[in-house]
């Protein structure tokens, strides 16, 4: 489908297409100051007679002429395509570099952006064992918080219990110490 370009060692350079142009130009020069005027027609002769046999030679020369400044066009043309196509290669080249300065960044970030996705579940799954051990240990603080209070609940029922024995054995204590005493005489004054 695509026709391939010849490589360069394929392809004839330009300068030497121009001076096989060139030469073949002389050539032709030579030939055409060297001929002699031809033959006119009769019908040539009939219909202008007052142009000069001379007319075709110094047209050919003129002809020569023409082909040798479209030669040095075409030479200054193609000198500036190739100057051009010489600063495209370059250009090719450092997009190809660039392309494979961008292809091996594309590698890395894919190589982090998975890294980073690696991460990112290591720390969801953190949160997650962090969420259940801060409910883990909510439960357990609460539940101490219920045995405490039910120690406190309890430590205050005995104390109050033994405030109770104990205003019980002191009255006990006092009503024994006043039986005791009107059991005891007096002493003698």
């Amino acid at each position: 489908m695509s026709e391939q370009m010849p490589s360069d060692s394929e392809r004839e350079a330009p300068g030497d297409l121009f001076r096989k142009l060139e030469e073949t130009l002389r050539q032709l020069r030579a030939v055409v100051t060297t001929l002699p005027a031809p033959p006119e027609s009769w019908l040539k002769k009939t219909l202008s007679p007052t142009a000069p046999s001379s007319h075709q030679g110094e047209f050919n020369v003129a002809l020569v002429d023409a082909l040798t400044q479209l030669s040095s066009v075409l030479r200054e043309t193609v000198a500036s395509q190739e100057k051009r196509l010489g600063e495209l290669a370059d250009e090719l080249r450092e997009l190809r570099a660039l392309s494979e300065n961008l292809d091996a960044f594309r590698e890395h970030s894919v190589g982090v952006e998975t890294e980073l996705r690696g991460v990112a579940t290591n720390v969801r799954g953190l949160q997650e064992r962090s969420a259940a051990l801060e409910g883990e240990l909510q439960e357990r603080i609460q539940h101490l918080l219920d045995e405490q209070r039910v120690c406190i609940r309890q430590l205050s029922l005995q104390a109050s219990e033994e405030a109770v024995l104990a205003d019980r054995a002191r009255r006990a204590t006092e009503l024994k110490l006043e039986e005791l005493a009107r059991r005891v005489p007096p002493p003698p004054a």
